[in-house]
Parts: structure tokens; C-alpha cells; sequence
């Protein structure tokens, strides 16, 4: 029906970054399709694009109350967390999201952020790992794995990840703190 256009269009809009329209397509959407967990869906994606942490994480809690079966609820659960540093929060709905879609190397950044800033260090390694893996583009994944190791006590490795950090995050203060 109509409601599915307005969700269409409202991902048409968010893709353009005008999250103004896409959110007045979502307001129409949840009142032609009321009880679908996608539209709350569409507010978590494009209220995180608008940097309204607390209303996206609201809105990936309303879908994932309404459909425990909507895979891409546990994403957003798990970034909206992160977001909100609720880092012990994100690791299920990040872990029930990568046993379906195992190949996220973004999930699984996120994943082993939350495990790295959780103290679970040899889990955080293995995700990881496994985002560079899949994604080489998360660059983000050798701070914390140069944190993970550093705890460990594999200086080495820790050396190797913060220079290789260093070299995209200058200016952070874990990566100048690990190479010290």
C-alpha cells in the first residue's frame, strides 16, 4: 500500500541526507501502516543520519518490541548503544545480528568495540579481526585492538596496531597513549 511507498521514499531521502523529508514520509508511513516494525525501523536509521542518538535507540527498541525477527532491529539496537556508550548493552543485539549476517565487517567493528570497552579483550580480538577481515575500511578496529592487546600484555602487537591507527588518528589520545 501507501505506507510501503512513503517507506521507500523516506530511504530515497535518507540516502540524499535530507532527514527533514524523511522524516515527514516516516510521520506518514506509521500512521498509514501502524504496528509495523519498520517504520520504527526507518526513525532509528534516520534519526541515528541526524545524530539524535536517544530518539534512534528509542525507535530501534519500538521496532525490535514489536518484531523479534527483524534482523536489522538488533543493528541499530547495537549502535544506537554504542552511540550512547551503553557498550555492555550493544554486545547481544551485535552478536544475535552477526549470527544471520556474518559477513558486517561494520558489525563487527562495533562488536569489538564494546568488547574491547567491556574487558572481554580475547573476544574483542577475534571480532575485530574479523572486521579488518571483511572490511578493511574500519580503521577504527586497530585502536581498539591495539587497547585489547596492550591489556593482554602483547605489547608487539599492540605496538603494531596503535602506529598503524596513528597513521589515521594522529590526534587521538588512546593511540598516543598506547605509543608511549
Amino acid at each position: 500500500g501507501y505506507g510501503a511507498v512513503y517507506l521507500a521514499r523516506a530511504n530515497f531521502y535518507m540516502a540524499r541526507k535530507d532527514f527533514k523529508a524523511a522524516l515527514l514520509d516516516l510521520e506518514q508511513a506509521d500512521h498509514l501502516m501502524p504496528g509495523s516494525a519498520l517504520v520504527p525501523l526507518g526513525f532509528a536509521q534516520a534519526l541515528l543520519l541526524q545524530g539524535d542518538n536517544a530518539g534512534a535507540l528509542e525507535a530501534a527498541q519500538k521496532a525490535n518490541s514489536i518484531d523479534l525477527t527483524l534482523l536489522p532491529s538488533y543493528y541499530y539496537l547495537g549502535r544506537g548503544y554504542i552511540v550512547n556508550e551503553e557498550y555492555a548493552e550493544a554486545v547481544r543485539p551485535l552478536q544475535l545480528y552477526l549470527m544471520y549476517e556474518t559477513q558486517d565487517g561494520s558489525a563487527y567493528a562495533m562488536l569489538g568495540q564494546a568488547l574491547t570497552l567491556t574487558q572481554d579483550y580475547p573476544s574483542a580480538i577475534d571480532a575485530l579481526n574479523t572486521a579488518l577481515r571483511l572490511d578493511p575500511s574500519q580503521v577504527q578496529c586497530y585502536v581498539y585492538r591495539g587497547i585489547a592487546y596492550l591489556r593482554t600484555d602483547n605489547l608487539a602487537g599492540a605496538e603494531v596496531n596503535f602506529k598503524r591507527a596513528n597513521d589515521y588518528f594522529p590526534d587521538s589520545f588512546d593511540v598516543n597513549i598506547g605509543l608511549t
